[in-house]
């Protein structure tokens, strides 16, 4: 049920709010960001093999071909692109996440504020929020989507930092090896970051579908909640006149 604190608020007020479900929005343009992210790196990983491979016996001092044009014309752009996606993606998380925190502490409280998990721009507040979820749907006699404490979700969790940690220590590795022209090395740490990134990815996508299910189930019901307190109002009311 809604916590006491929350009932401060004037039922209008949270009626207002919530009518519109925007968050889930959030949660659906992040995860679109974040895979227009990583196909950036891919496409990225693909020039620089072709730079490695297709243009390494290139003459010093000659002319560029067409083709060649081309292509440092498409990796400008790819690196470009990249620059503005990071910012774009971790704007839409945050948004995302600091709503979603918002609307659980209607509930419940939570680990995490608001304001730090936006900050974070990492699903380290998942677990927490998943628990919290849990707790308020059994309040409605309700079932969340998934037991956060069950085994198969712990190691999904885990995967998830794991390959975050490899997909970074890689591409570390990777610059270093770059600078060092030990390019073959170089791209081979590159694509199992990616590797490791596709995994991580898999696993953020499936904690934030599971979290934004919980909450448009959680959405549903206060709905009715306040819905109901409408009704009793009116009621009230009609039986003082």
């Amino acid at each position: 049920m809604i916590l006491k604190d929350a009932t401060k608020e004037t039922t209008d007020a949270l009626w207002n709010e919530l009518t519109v479900d925007k968050n889930l929005k959030y949660g659906k343009s992040s995860i679109f960001w974040s895979k227009v992210l990583y196909f950036n790196a891919v496409a990225i990983f693909a020039l620089l093999a072709i730079d490695c491979f297709l243009f390494k016996d290139s003459v010093e001092g000659a002319p560029p071909t067409t083709l060649e044009d081309l292509f440092y014309t498409v990796s400008i752009i790819s690196v470009i692109a990249m620059v503005f996606t990071i910012p774009i993606q971790c704007f839409k998380f945050g948004k995302w996440a600091y709503h979603t925190l918002k609307f659980q502490r209607l509930f419940t409280e939570t680990r995490f504020s608001p304001k730090v998990a936006a900050c974070l721009c990492n699903l380290i507040f998942a677990k927490d929020l998943l628990i919290r979820q849990k707790q308020a749907l059994e309040s409605y006699n309700q079932e969340a989507v998934i037991n956060p404490q069950c085994r198969s979700w712990k190691i999904t969790l885990i995967i998830k930092f794991l390959t975050a940690g490899f997909t970074i220590a890689f591409c570390a590795v990777m610059v270093i090896l770059a600078i060092l022209q030990f390019f073959f090395a170089a791209i081979l740490l590159f694509v199992l970051a990616l590797l490791f990134c596709a995994v991580y990815l898999a696993c953020s996508f499936k904690i934030m579908r599971a979290i934004m299910e919980n909450e448009r189930r959680l959405h549903s019901l206060l709905l009715n909640e306040l819905l109901n307190r409408k009704v009793d109002e009116i009621l009230a009311q009609r039986g003082n006149q």
